[in-house]
């Protein structure tokens, strides 16, 4: 037994509740023709379960069904507060035209904020070398990295069908099939909120007979998500190798053979330069 079942059922409920209840984000598209088009309706529901799970998931963290005998890990709350800075960048842009300055920003902050939180890169393998410990700026860089790439895959993933549904689950999923001693509360806790939030921002659709765009907070949400629960798993070669890259090579490869509006469509580069 572990976290994984209650903070899953939980995220589900708070998440699909959220999507069921929350109004649409309107989001601007670049102009055509010296014209703004129809604004682009987006869900709320997946970042509101995340961060509103993970505060209630780290106030009673010790007492989660499932965690004795597991060590703690690093405590949940934090996470919730560590990505305020983008998650609120990226609602800007889910009310207003995105700009990949401010999403940029976003990522600094969020970055520099998730090591302060204690969901930084602490330990990195090098081959040959081994095992080496990561001072604190390589920390602070390490991790901003980190979460770059993964936000801006889960942003790739986004544009195919799906693509962020089963990158989400993939991911959670390896940490929590993968169990042994090096998991945590905190692991398989995350594991569940990120699993139960991405069923429940589903099943929100469906409830209001809707099917909303993802916004660019609920895609940036998840991806400072994915990035916490792969810094304290101790799974990131795993992660990395098995799935970042070849998903973001398959959404590379999808975009380019069939999007044509690639630029327009990116989060990372959602505004012309010259608006």
């Amino acid at each position: 037994m572990t976290p994984f079942p209650a903070l899953f059922l939980g995220a589900l409920i708070v998440t699909l509740l959220a999507e069921a209840i929350l109004p649409a984000g309107r989001q601007w598209l670049p102009k055509e023709g010296g014209e703004d088009r129809e604004p682009l309706r987006t869900g709320l529901g997946l970042w509101v379960g995340l961060m509103v799970s993970t505060l209630l998931a780290g106030v009673f963290q010790d007492r989660i069904p499932g965690s004795d005998g597991l060590r703690m890990g690093p405590s949940l709350w934090p996470l919730a507060l560590a990505a305020a800075p983008l998650v609120i960048a990226a609602l800007l842009s889910d009310f207003g035209r995105p700009r990949s300055e401010r999403h940029a920003l976003g990522l600094l902050l969020s970055g520099i904020a998730l090591f302060s939180a204690g969901f930084s890169i602490a330990i990195l393998t090098i081959p040959l070398k081994g095992t080496v410990a990561v001072g604190m700026v390589g920390q602070v860089i390490l991790t901003t990295f980190w979460l770059f790439l993964l936000a801006s895959i889960v942003e790739l993933v986004s544009l195919i069908p799906l693509g962020v549904g089963i990158f989400g689950l993939a991911m959670a999923g390896v940490i929590w099939l993968s169990g042994g001693e090096q998991q945590s509360v905190a692991s398989f806790g995350l594991a569940g909120i990120i699993t139960g939030a991405l069923v429940g921002r589903a099943l929100g659709d469906l409830v209001r007979r809707r099917r909303l765009a993802l916004g660019k907070a609920e895609i940036f949400g998840l991806g400072i998500w994915l990035t916490a629960l792969t810094n304290i798993s101790f799974l990131k070669s795993v992660a990395l190798a098995g799935f970042v890259l070849p998903l973001g090579a398959l959404a590379v490869a999808v975009i380019l053979l069939t999007i044509r509006g690639f630029e327009r469509s990116l989060l990372l580069r959602g505004a012309p330069r010259n608006d």
